[in-house]
């Protein structure tokens, strides 16, 4: 009786009496995403729930990495076919590279000196590999802040674009507004010219101007003659001012069409080609500029 006790008590205590004659599985996929060794595992029960555990970590750093990258990847082609296959080859890259990390990691047997030795280069991959999930993620969770601070951008963007442009045409413009206005001045000399002398014999002829004297044909005449002569000598003058003007005018117009138009035309492509690096950029100025962004995004 006492010889059966044993072997009772053993199997009253065993892993077994509490599945039924149910037989376990050679295989555990949670194990194997650990890195286990798995017919090594299973003599030591009390493992199995720390590496189904850890197992489960590396596979929903798998499920991020794949959904993040897929963000990514679909904010600047916009094909789910493109997404699919780049989230799910960037998850498989992300899951093996885990999966490295916790199946290396030793602690018996080894120095605490060589522990953190070895603990330093997989601890800045486990940082990359955070970055690389974390990142496209964030981008999504403040995608209306972001869109705003994208449209700010755009704005310091155009305006100095805009200070770049009217620099690299201040030159033609400033040459042109003074050679125009050297030539309007030197046509209203002309007009006031003429026009004083049509006023002279006008005044003479009337008697409010020259000589006071109404009726004084001759000199009537002599202003005119005078006047008409001037007008004649000067129309040529006159004439080629206003050709001259005109086409200092369309200088202006065609430089400050130039100008607008390649504003325009900066303000196009900027708002077309809003992608993942502007959008990180814009998510990386919230974070400088808003402190609960900031701790949010670590």
């Amino acid at each position: 009786m006492s010889a059966n006790q044993p072997g009772q008590d053993q199997d009253l205590y065993s892993y077994d009496s509490f599945g039924g004659s149910k037989k376990q599985s050679d295989f555990s996929f949670l194990w194997w995403c650990a890195g286990a060794h798995q017919s090594l595992l299973k003599k030591y029960p009390s493992e199995h729930s720390k590496y189904s555990g850890l197992g489960g970590v590396v596979l929903a750093t798998f499920v991020l990495a794949a959904i993040s990258s897929g963000y990514a990847i679909y904010s600047i082609f916009g094909s789910i076919g493109w997404t699919i296959f780049f989230g799910i080859t960037w998850g498989l890259i992300i899951f093996n590279l885990d999966r490295f990390l916790v199946s290396t990691m030793r602690k018996y047997g080894v120095s605490r000196r060589k522990q953190l030795w070895m603990t330093v280069p997989r601890m800045v991959l486990a940082l990359l590999i955070g970055l690389t999930i974390s990142r496209p993620l964030e981008l999504k969770i403040f995608e209306k802040e972001i869109d705003v601070k994208v449209v700010e951008n755009i704005h310091h963007k155009m305006q100095l674009n805009d200070s770049l442009i009217a620099a690299e045409n201040a030159s033609l413009l400033a040459t042109t507004s003074a050679e125009r206005a050297s030539l309007v001045q030197r046509k209203l000399a002309v007009e006031d010219t003429l026009h004083q002398l049509s006023q002279a014999y006008v005044r003479e002829a009337d008697g409010t101007g020259g000589s006071m004297s109404r009726g004084i044909e001759n000199l009537t005449r002599l202003k005119m003659n005078v006047y008409n002569d001037a007008r004649l000598r000067y129309q040529p003058e006159l004439l080629s001012l206003a050709d001259r003007i005109a086409k200092q005018d369309s200088l202006l117009a065609s430089a400050r069409a130039g100008v607008e138009q390649k504003r325009k035309e900066y303000e196009q492509s900027a708002i077309a080609n809003v992608g993942f690096l502007e959008r990180n950029k814009a998510l990386s100025d919230l974070s400088s500029e808003e402190s609960s962004v900031f701790w949010a995004s670590l």
